[in-house]
């Protein structure tokens, strides 16, 4: 079985760890966003066309968008061992959360 990472680690001397971070690699975060904002935009749309109906009026277009998300930032795990008896580390992974806001005014007539 190939040795896992933080094993490595430990097995190499190491006796604190103060904790783990988990990332995306840039091409992955950037699909990831691309797909966020792909969403958040058709969301905006769907809910300015139930607001058009409702008020029976056409969209005829945007106005204007902005963009109001947070970059992600990485899972942290807390690992503080005392590793010394250690043989192996479990470490429970998580999940990295890319989300998009945006705001979007669409004309109306």
């Amino acid at each position: 079985m190939q040795e896992r990472f933080i094993d490595g680690v430990v097995n190499a001397g190491a006796n604190n760890i103060y904790g783990l971070q988990f990332t995306l690699t840039e091409d992955v975060e950037n699909e990831a966003r691309t797909e966020a904002y792909e969403k958040a935009t058709q969301k905006a749309r769907i809910k300015a066309e139930g607001i058009a109906r409702g008020l029976e009026v056409q969209i005829t277009g945007v106005k204007s968008i902005s963009d109001s998300s947070f970059d992600f930032y990485p899972v942290m795990r807390d690992v503080a061992y005392a590793l010394e008896d250690a043989k192996s580390v479990d470490v429970a992974s998580g999940d990295v959360d890319v989300t998009a806001s945006v705001t979007v005014s669409y004309s109306f007539r």
